[in-house]
């Protein structure tokens, strides 16, 4: 069953005030030398962070890190080819292929 808008907001709430702890546990480490208490809010707020992004990934055939390495290997591919250029402002460019395209298609 997909998430509902309340839920995600019920999350990244949670998500907030356990940031919060961790701001007031963090200061009061930096005071005592003490940082076990810090350690375990950030191990607890990168896991609800990744469980709550994992909820929001809408392909679920397709993980972000298999979508990023297919990215890169098309740019790869599209580089080599000679259909992307680095433009002055140093995103890359996909190359009009026709002499009615503009200069630049799209930028990566």
């Amino acid at each position: 069953m997909p998430i509902t808008c309340d839920q995600i907001k019920s999350e990244y709430e949670s998500i907030k005030a356990l940031k919060q702890r961790y701001d007031l546990e963090y200061q009061k480490a930096e005071e005592t030398g003490d940082f076990t208490k810090v350690k375990e809010y950030r191990a607890l707020l990168e896991i609800k962070r990744e469980a709550l992004s994992s909820k929001l990934w809408a392909f679920e055939t397709l993980s972000q890190k298999e979508l990023a390495e297919r990215y890169e290997w098309q740019k790869d591919v599209l580089l080599r080819l000679g259909l992307l250029e680095t433009l002055s402002n140093g995103e890359l460019g996909i190359k009009g292929l026709s002499p009615n395209s503009p200069k630049y298609l799209s930028t990566f």
